[in-house]
């Protein structure tokens, strides 16, 4: 019964934090009335935050969505963590015979209809209507109407942007996307018409109209005629442009705890020269996150390479902010960690 109760506690919590005015200004300087607008009307095990006006709950280890009302709008039928809504739907999971960490991955609308079966091996995070997904072992694309955009034919699929570690990003960039067919990579369009020829042993997505390929070991940028605008001498390309810029690395392996990183202009010259991070990401709004090493916090560099243990306030205004344990930058207004 104890137990019952703390739940309870914690969805109230759940529902006032949810809906809770939000106070702009300085901790300290002004009273917030918070009103609890929904009381809940069931026990669950967990109370995910609203999105698109449902949340996911939790119960005896199923997954399902309650409304604004509290009222439960999609029963608690799916097992491990249901993602939140996007684009008016959710991406759902099943667990496999025999296999309690495998899932089948599906689609949900808001009545709780399927709009993609659940009989995926995996579907990223939708974004701007797309997302990467794979079935019996080949990867393509489907859209939040249940469409196959791209088929199921390609070996791997490089979209762009990673949360803890998993894909999430955009699968096309610049109207392209990177994808590999057989043992080799090159470049499609929305219509899986092949723009820029398979015959690169790693490709990148493109970023601000250039993308980093890899031939005979040799690295390079191109540009959407696939034609050679940079030739990568000294360095490794890390990450697609972002505002002018972009991510390389020289001694060192980064994937293995750390090395050498710069930025590159695109003309291929050094905007920012080499530096001993543990790891580093690509800039945005003016700003780009570095971690030192030596258990360091995370700190953050300018266009000029200056170095902030804390972000300044610019950095904050834009809506990002550091999280302060190593992990990343994250997106506040999203909700999710760029990095």
């Amino acid at each position: 019964m104890k137990i019952k109760k703390i739940i309870s506690v914690i969805l109230i919590f759940a529902f006032v934090f949810a809906f809770a005015p939000y106070n702009t200004k300085a901790a300290g300087t002004e009273d917030v009335v918070v009103k609890v607008l929904v009381e809940p009307s069931l026990d669950y095990d967990w109370v995910s935050n609203f999105n698109e006006g449902l949340a996911a709950v939790c119960k005896d280890d199923k997954w399902g969505y309650i409304d604004t009302t509290g009222k439960l709008v999609i029963p608690c039928q799916y097992d491990y963590h249901v993602d939140p809504f996007k684009y008016g739907v959710a991406i759902v999971r099943i667990r496999k015979e025999n296999n309690y960490y495998d899932y089948y991955f599906g689609v949900i609308d808001k009545t709780g209809k399927l709009v993609l079966p659940i009989e995926y091996d995996y579907i990223w995070n939708f974004y701007d209507g797309l997302a990467e997904a794979g079935k019996d072992g080949k990867k393509g694309v489907v859209n939040t109407a249940g469409k196959i955009v791209i088929p199921f034919i390609y070996e791997d699929i490089n979209s762009h942007g990673y949360i803890d570690g998993f894909p999430q990003g955009y699968v096309f960039s610049d109207g392209l996307a990177a994808v590999k067919k057989g043992d080799k990579w090159g470049y499609i369009d929305k219509t899986n018409k092949t723009v820029i020829p398979f015959k690169y042993d790693y490709a990148q997505p493109f970023g601000e109209g250039l993308a980093a390929v890899s031939i005979n070991g040799k690295n390079s940028y191109i540009d959407k005629n696939g034609k050679i605008i940079i030739n990568c001498s000294g360095y490794t390309p890390i990450e697609p442009f972002s505002e002018g810029l972009a991510l390389v690395t020289g001694k060192g392996n980064p994937m293995g705890g750390g090395g050498e990183f710069g930025y590159i202009d695109k003309t291929g010259k050094f905007a920012i020269s080499f530096e001993r991070y543990s790891s580093a990401s690509s800039f945005q709004n003016g700003y780009a996150m570095v971690f030192p090493g030596n258990y360091s916090p995370s700190g953050v560099i300018d266009k000029t390479g200056k170095y902030y243990s804390d972000p300044p306030p610019k950095y904050n205004a834009d809506g990002l902010a550091i999280v302060n344990t190593g992990r990343g930058i994250a997106d506040f207004e999203a909700g999710i960690f760029l990095w």
